[in-house]
């Protein structure tokens, strides 16, 4: 059943894909002038944010410390500090955050089929809103990292929409890390060949990491901590 699903999910988005690359990517060939390119401006999509005193918000920190605050957006589908800790030694960034509104949740979810309907909608709504945040802040980078499972589908999705470049940051394995919900799961494990591969880059936490990405799909991550 999930097969049906994500096929028509996929070419859909191949379809955009197509339509994004013809419009912006082959204008210099039928004699439009060439556009100066954008200043870079990145997204960060990630589940949680500084100053949570968690190791990914560590890292998130550390990468966009030294940059001003017009380089990039915050984008997480938790309020600041969910997870109950202060942490005196990591300030908040004084970037723009957005925080992702929740989804919407058919009732009797826990039937196996409509688990899957919700995950499919929650991934279509958070790529909307994602969309929107990229068009606002004219960010034309994405970076989305692992922690929620909704997050790299959905960003792929919102950065084909608005012909951003897409990254994934894995911290740990996408498809490992769903081990308690078997829906998410499998979502995870289906979904992470395809994002992996159709992503511009692949940023990893570690060595380990990078091997095992090279191994299963060929791709070459770039180790940053």
């Amino acid at each position: 059943m999930l097969a049906r699903v994500f096929s028509p999910i996929r070419a859909i988005i191949a379809r955009i894909a197509i339509a994004i690359t013809k419009l912006y990517g082959y204008g210099a060939q039928f004699g439009r002038p060439r556009v100066r390119p954008k200043p870079v401006k990145i997204a960060m999509v990630s589940h949680t944010l500084p100053p949570s005193f968690s190791g990914q918000a560590i890292i998130i920190h550390r990468l966009l410390c030294d940059l001003g605050p017009e380089s990039y957006c915050l984008i997480s589908n938790r309020a600041e500090g969910i997870e109950g800790f202060s942490n005196e030694y990591l300030s908040p960034l004084p970037g723009p955050r957005y925080q992702i509104a929740q989804e919407t949740k058919f009732w009797r979810a826990f039937v196996v089929g409509m688990h899957h309907v919700n995950m499919l909608i929650g991934v279509l709504q958070r790529a909307r809103f994602i969309a929107g945040v990229l068009r606002r802040e004219n960010s034309n980078v994405v970076v989305a990292w692992t922690g929620d499972v909704l997050d790299l589908p959905a960003g792929y999705i919102a950065s084909r929409l608005v012909g951003a470049s897409y990254y994934v940051y894995i911290q740990d394995h996408y498809s490992k890390r769903e081990f308690i919900d078997p829906v998410a799961r499998e979502w995870a494990t289906r979904l992470e060949p395809w994002l992996i591969r159709n992503a511009t880059g692949i940023i990893v936490a570690n060595e380990t990491l990078r091997d095992d990405l090279r191994n299963q799909y060929g791709v070459e991550p770039n180790v940053i901590h």
